[in-house]
């Protein structure tokens, strides 16, 4: 590259600003000499900058494990020119400002010393811009002096200044959702971007005006040739996957043109005066030329020629088994530019690729499974040609999904060589796109024991662990949400996958073996492992739902998928996996929210679920059932301190919760006194005298059953006979006002209450349970819900009418109105009732007698 003039002259200035008018003939795809497409500017550093000038710049200094230490962001929109280009190079597709242009590597240059001129029409936008990258550059040298690693970089979008150069590239981060860790490479080359301008769809047929002209080598082939004497034919030409050919062989078109033929093609501006398009063709012995109607349509006869031709000559070369390994890359790099820079938008774009790429890798399989009777040197001649292969299938797999011929291949690679670099560098984009896009990998097996094998590979290098949890925290993204939502159960279904595999797969011989079938030819890649390989496997993915659980978005859905225990009976008797499982669980049990914790319990009743599995006894309580007791805590305190929770608790788990009570634990010591309360345990019985028993050998135990006993006394009280027979409560009342109405005097004999148009909730439910003889209640426009119904439908069974017209419940809470078998009057007017629950409640209503539906969906 010519080094640009000097500074001191204003013509050398160059400004990267993006320009939408790309002429198709100055960007032609042709590759160049040297393998490297010409239209490869547009992904170059300058490009990439120009881009930048018209964003935002988030400034951001990390440290080299990618941790963010300070970030500031400039919302403003400066113009940005370079001068002073005189020591601009190239490398690696970036434009790097090499280290003598900087003072020093953690010193604070000016711009202008960084060769970036203020533009004079913003002013202001430079000066800040100027004064943000100067205060970080400070940041950096105080931070240096903190023994911070000299590696870490500051980087900005678009910008990265480290100890020998400024670069300036699209800088990748973390937020974009792109993979840094520890061992990444700072020189890895960037995808080249899409082009600037318009895009076309490839032509495979059309009409267009045709003339051939041969090698003017006499007067009178000069004369033939010329515009006045020159022939158009009128050809219906079809662009095949190897020639041209025309719909009637007459003519110039008597025999097709073969691609291999072709030796350049390119757009003509003007040929003529008459504003035609023409596409010149070059041949052997002459050239075609096609006319087209206007400047659209030439361009994209010109790009689907040149890319037909190109695809046929890239699959001659790339399918020759005997190709030169510096061959094979160089065709390959040139293969993926072409395709990813092409204007040509179309599904056969990535496909045709693909299909080459699946030949060149049929041929590379076959040679991994000759590498036992290959020498060292040659193995290793072989993994560094395969190695290069996949850094130039990076880029290209960031855009479209691996085929399964490109998932074997990677996987092998993964299986034979697990440490390679090449696997923490590249495999981490194609690895994301298959997690963000992927939608049943059912279908796609192949692209899920990839990622399992990458994630095998990745826990074996140093410190792997971390690896993995930075890779899951890059794919989750710095937001509180996660901005994909296949993620999570694309992860969590790789994880069962390999853990199902590897315990079915120990069970078959003393020689452990994974088998994953090719759905194509039925082959099966074997990989054996001795005990201790195994449990490393199987901790790796143990700690990815670790991880995975410690996403509060993530939980609900990790959560619901856990529910109905999906593992094999050989990992749930084994009390290792409990172990190391414990800390999923504990984190979805700590959860506040209901639908998280309430994944604990069964599906239905009767059904295994992880509360059982923890209980004390069970195989999986492996800590004198503190767990246990930490998921009954969160699970009475917010949704299950219900009478029917705690009646499966009496047939199953009494004796459990009588132990811990014994060694005061408060949370067990409250069910107890909760299951005497709701009178589930016989009075006078053994089991009731055990439990006061219990409660009272520990202090703890006794403060409680002497608050129990002083609720009872309360309640006797309370329900005395006598008292108000109807009672309405005033408009605006509050919860605090029923329960300070419901405190003085007894309510033995009330049996209508009439709450309609205050502002209680449901948490008067706890009230209103205690009324014994009610048989009216009013909830007309209060703020009464799910909860709430429930609570009423397992205490209250006695109610025969209920208005709860203008309330917000739903058919989840109205579903609990089918245990009030002595309900006549229903009012339901303006609620979210729906069709289907108005039928279920009909038919487990036997008393029903007047239900009103009005201004609902069963209307």
């Amino acid at each position: 590259m010519a080094a640009p003039s000097s500074p001191s002259s204003s013509s050398s200035t160059t400004t990267f600003e993006s320009t939408s008018d790309l002429s198709p003939i100055s960007k032609s795809p042709t590759p160049s000499s040297d393998g490297n497409s010409s239209s490869s500017s547009s992904s170059s550093g300058l490009s990439s900058f120009g881009s930048f000038a018209q964003t935002d710049i988030r400034i951001t200094y990390e440290s080299d494990e990618g941790t963010p230490l300070e970030e500031n962001i400039i919302p403003h929109r400066p113009q940005l020119s370079i001068n002073n280009c005189n020591k601009l190079l190239r490398q690696n597709g970036n434009t790097i400002f090499t280290s003598s242009q900087l003072p020093s590597a953690f010193s604070s240059p000016s711009l202008s010393e960084c060769g970036i001129d203020e533009p004079q029409t913003s002013t202001k936008t430079t000066i800040t811009t100027k004064t943000a990258i100067q205060s970080s550059l400070n940041t950096i040298n105080n931070l240096k002096n903190n023994n911070v690693k000299s590696a870490a970089h500051l980087r900005i979008q678009g910008l990265i200044f480290d100890q020998t150069h400024l670069l300036i590239s699209r800088a990748t981060s973390m937020d974009e959702g792109i993979f840094q860790s520890p061992l990444n490479s700072p020189n890895r080359t960037s995808a080249p971007s899409s082009p600037i301008g318009p895009k076309f769809k490839i032509i495979h047929e059309g009409d267009v005006h045709l003339c051939r002209l041969n090698h003017q080598r006499t007067i009178v082939s000069k004369i033939l040739s010329s515009k006045f004497l020159r022939r158009w034919e009128t050809h219906r030409i079809y662009l095949t996957s190897v020639n041209l050919a025309s719909k009637t062989p007459i003519g110039f078109m008597e025999v097709p043109l073969p691609y291999s033929q072709i030796e350049n093609a390119y757009a003509v501006n003007r040929w003529d005066t008459n504003q035609k398009f023409y596409i010149r063709i070059v041949v052997v012995d002459g050239s075609v030329l096609l006319q087209l109607p206007n400047k659209w349509v030439r361009d994209q006869w010109l790009y689907s020629i040149n890319w037909k031709r190109f695809m046929l000559k890239y699959q001659q070369i790339l399918a020759n088994p005997s190709i030169r390994p510096d061959v094979l890359t160089k065709e390959l790099k040139n293969l993926i530019e072409l395709t990813l820079t092409t204007p040509l938008q179309d599904e056969c774009i990535y496909q045709t690729s693909l299909d080459v790429i699946n030949e060149l890798l049929q041929l590379r399989l076959k040679d991994f499974e000759r590498d036992d009777e290959k020498t060292y040197e040659m193995q290793m001649t072989a993994r560094k040609v395969n190695e290069e292969i996949i850094k130039l299938l990076s880029p290209f797999l960031e855009r479209t999904n691996p085929s399964i011929e490109i998932c074997r291949f990677l996987s092998k690679h993964c299986r034979k060589y697990p440490r390679s670099m090449v696997i923490c560098e590249y495999y981490a984009e194609i690895v994301q796109r298959i997690l963000k896009h992927n939608m049943d990998f059912g279908k796609y097996p192949r692209m899920r024991v990839l990622v399992q094998d990458y994630f095998v590979a990745l826990n074996q290098h140093n410190d792997g662990n971390h690896l993995i949890q930075t890779f899951i925290y890059s794919v989750h993204g710095r937001t509180m949400m996660c901005p994909h939502p296949r993620v999570i159960s694309n992860l969590v279904s790789v994880c069962l996958a390999t853990i199902f595999s590897l315990f079915e797969y120990r069970q078959l011989d003393s020689v452990q073996s994974i088998k994953n079938v090719d759905d194509d030819d039925a082959e099966a890649d074997v990989e054996t492992f001795d005990d201790e390989e195994w449990q490393i496997h199987v901790n790796c993915f143990i700690d990815m739902f670790r991880f995975i659980s410690q996403y509060e978005d993530w939980r609900l859905s990790l959560a619901q998928i856990l529910q109905p225990i999906p593992l094999p009976d050989s990992a749930l008797s084994d009390p290792k996996f409990f172990l190391l499982f414990k800390p999923v669980i504990e984190n979805v049990a700590n959860d506040h929210r209901c639908d998280v914790h309430q994944m604990l319990l069964g599906i239905r009743e009767n059904k295994s679920n992880w509360l059982d599995l923890y209980t004390p006894g069970n195989i999986g309580c492996d800590d004198d059932g503190q767990l246990w007791s930490t998921m009954l805590k969160t699970l009475i305190s917010c949704c299950c301190r219900r009478k029917r929770f705690y009646q499966v608790l009496v047939k199953s788990s009494l004796d459990a919760c009588l132990l811990l009570a014994l060694r005061e634990e408060e949370t067990c010591q409250k069910i107890l006194c909760d299951m005497i309360e709701m009178e589930l345990i016989e009075n006078s019985s053994d089991v009731q005298q055990q439990i006061i028993t219990t409660l009272q050998s520990t202090s703890t135990g006794r403060q409680q059953y002497e608050d129990l006993c002083q609720r009872q006394l309360h309640l006797r009280e309370f329900q005395k006979k006598g008292g108000p027979k109807k009672l309405t409560l005033p408009s605006r009342s509050t919860d605090a006002d029923l329960a300070r109405l419901l405190s003085a005097g007894s309510f033995g004999d009330l049996e209508s209450l009439s709450l309609a148009f205050t502002q209680v909730t449901s948490a008067s439910a706890q009230h209103l349970i205690k009324l014994p003889s009610l048989r009216y209640l009013n909830l007309w426009s209060t703020q009464f819900t799910d909860s709430g119904l429930q609570l009423l439908a397992e205490h209250l069974t006695q109610l025969q009418v209920l208005n709860l017209c203008e309330t917000p419940v739903t058919d989840k809470g109205l579903l609990y109105l089918t245990a009030l078998k002595d309900l006549r009057k229903l009012n339901l007017n303006s609620t979210n009732l729906s069709s289907q629950t108005y039928e279920n409640l009909k038919q487990k209503l036997p008393s029903l007698q007047e239900i009103d539906v009005r201004y609902t969906d069963a209307w």
